[in-house]
């Protein structure tokens, strides 16, 4: 019967989610994740073959189904809030992962390109979130309320590293929206929260990697002593959008082995 009872408080079988950018890295992560937990998932990406081709592939998890969107302007996030809408009348989880980073000195960061960072990281998740209330309200049950998760990253909970100027500042804002919307929308039956993720090997990080595709990990700063697994996202996007995690609003979950807490010397 415990074993029962533990089973349901993170399952999430009859639910639906949108994953932004669920097609690749993190967001792909936590897509299959949901997915595992029961959950009906949608993924965007601006590719529409490369989208069809992925939502293929997860279906061999679970009912996964691809929509192109592009995030980057009002239109285009409007346009994704009507096809979800029209397909899923009561969403029961947003994850806001879309993103896109950059690095650059002071002097190479122009007005255009630190705009567009905080577009995409920072307002796109505001305004997608505005336009799927009607949606998410409709989902909210009684000790089970919708979820929002923005993910930001662990940079904005330290000192600025690498020069992401634009990324930096918008993952920080995104962060502080989060706390915002849950401190207006918890009582509405939407919580929200946002995960901080850490060092993942993804293709974000292919610069870094040497001639054979490896990292030197003892560079890497990291406490634990490895990289971010695709389980460590799975696990925590589960903990948030389960019954398990109702009682969570509000909060910004580093998920990255220590690497923001680390001593600076």
């Amino acid at each position: 019967m415990f074993e029962e009872s533990m089973q349901e408080l993170f399952s999430l079988e009859g639910k639906v989610a949108l994953v932004t950018g669920g097609c690749r890295g993190i967001g792909r992560m936590m897509a299959e994740g949901l997915l595992r937990a029961g959950a009906t998932v949608w993924i965007t990406g601006r590719d529409g073959e490369y989208v069809a081709t992925v939502a293929e592939e997860m279906s061999e998890i679970g009912r996964c189904f691809g929509v192109v969107a592009e995030l980057s302007d009002k239109q285009g996030i409007t346009d994704l809030a009507l096809k979800i809408t029209e397909q899923a009348p009561a969403l029961n989880v947003l994850v806001n992962n879309a993103a896109v980073y950059a690095v650059g000195s002071l002097e190479e960061t122009g007005y255009d390109s630190f705009n567009q960072l905080l577009q995409l990281n920072t307002s796109a998740a505001f305004e997608l979130t505005r336009q799927l209330l009607p949606v998410l309200k409709c989902a909210s049950q009684d000790k089970d309320p919708a979820r929002v998760i923005n993910i930001s990253s662990n940079i904005a909970l330290t000192h600025c590293a690498w020069h992401s100027w634009g990324y930096a500042t918008a993952k920080n804002a995104l962060q502080h929206l989060t706390v915002m919307l849950a401190s207006e929308l918890t009582s509405q039956g939407i919580n929200v929260n946002a995960i901080a993720p850490g060092t993942f090997d993804t293709r974000m990080l292919d610069g870094w990697r040497d001639d054979d595709g490896k990292f030197d990990i003892s560079n890497a700063g990291i406490p634990m002593g490895r990289f971010g697994e695709a389980e460590d996202m799975q696990g925590i996007v589960t903990l948030l959008c389960a019954r398990g995690g109702a009682f969570i609003s509000g909060a910004v979950i580093p998920v990255d082995g220590a690497s923001a807490v680390r001593p600076m010397y």
